[in-house]
């Protein structure tokens, strides 16, 4: 394009100099240049030639102007074929995308919606899982802790059953180590602390006695034999005042649970530890009868042997002699009008 506007810039100037004003601006100035007739022809000669020259150079510029012309006019509808194929392609292309892109988005809804149908099932399923393994865990632990109360207590029932064996054969300190390896296993088994107060008693360790009752008290403070073996016990370590105190508290419960010569017995131990002969014989005479030739265990099976064992030591008395024939009167060795023979004797 730039080649032929070139070329129609220099052929309008050839035009120009070669029309008939030109030639003769020419002419006149050749002559008042004082040139000669055959010089001027000569001119005109050569004029003419130009001119003969630039009218063949016109109609070839016409021609290569048309043929131009028909070339761009060809690349025209060519680029415009062309852009318009390229237009179409591209509305095919963006035909076919837009359907594909919405193919594709049908199918990536679906898929979509398959997924989250599989996330909610296996969510589902996950839940499932971690329940069955919440409760199984539940239940491993309740087996365990069921396997470890069932080892520990048959361990306990060992100790129990073999510390009831040294007892038995009045092995006390022996039984007491058993008593204290049990008692690691389960500190707060009654059973267990009622066999090793019972051993303390016997070994004379009355204080530590007392500890275990107290205890037992708290772990059990609706059982009455707790209190009645504490209030024996301060009795043992010859503490009137404490035994007072604890028989005015618990009196009512002691009558309603033993038998009425229980206190009885206790008032007897009381006056003893006072040292009160006259009191203490007149106490067994209102208690017994004349006509009780029955020989029976007025308080059940009471053991008597931790009285027997405490004041085993003491001198020779009267008031021991009352006593230890009372104590046969409670173990059904003599029978009441026995015992008031005896202390009359």
């Amino acid at each position: 394009m730039r080649t032929i506007f070139i070329s129609i810039f220099f052929l309008s100037c050839l035009v120009i100099s070669t029309s008939p004003a030109f030639t003769e601006e020419i002419y006149k100035r050749n002559v008042s240049d004082g040139l000669s007739i055959s010089d001027i022809e000569k001119d005109l000669k050569i004029t003419k030639q130009s001119i003969q020259e630039i009218r063949r150079d016109q109609i070839n510029y016409r021609i290569e102007k048309e043929i131009l012309k028909e070339m761009y006019s060809s690349e025209i509808n060519t680029i415009n074929i062309i852009i318009a194929m390229i237009l179409g392609l591209f509305t095919i292309i963006g035909y076919i995308g837009v359907k594909s892109v919405g193919s594709i988005k049908d199918e990536f809804r679906k898929e979509l919606d398959d997924l989250i149908g599989l996330k909610t099932k296996y969510e589902k399923k996950f839940d499932e899982m971690d329940r069955f393994h919440h409760d199984s865990k539940n239940e491993l632990e309740t087996i365990k802790i069921v396997s470890e109360d069932q080892s520990k207590r048959l361990k306990i029932l060992e100790v129990q059953e073999k510390t009831g064996s040294l007892i038995s054969n009045q092995h006390y300190s022996r039984a007491l180590e058993y008593l204290y390896a049990g008692l690691t296993i389960d500190e707060n088994d009654t059973v267990l602390l009622n066999q090793k107060a019972h051993c303390l008693m016997m070994l004379r360790r009355f204080q530590e006695a007392i500890d275990v009752f107290k205890k037992l008290r708290q772990l059990e403070p609706k059982a009455i034999n707790h209190i009645v073996n504490l209030i024996e016990a301060y009795l043992l370590i010859r503490r009137a005042d404490l035994y007072g105190e604890a028989i005015k508290k618990y009196s009512d419960q002691i009558m309603e649970k033993y038998p009425q010569k229980l206190i009885w017995y206790y008032e007897l131990i009381r006056l003893y530890i006072e040292a009160d002969e006259t009191s203490m014989r007149n106490h067994i005479l209102n208690g017994t009868s004349k006509s009780d030739n029955e020989k029976k265990e007025h308080i059940g099976k009471w053991v008597f042997h931790e009285i027997e064992n405490a004041f085993s030591d003491d001198p020779p008395s009267e008031n021991k002699k009352m006593l230890f024939n009372a104590i046969e009167y409670f173990d059904a060795k003599i029978s009441g009008s026995e015992l008031r023979e005896a202390i009359n004797a």
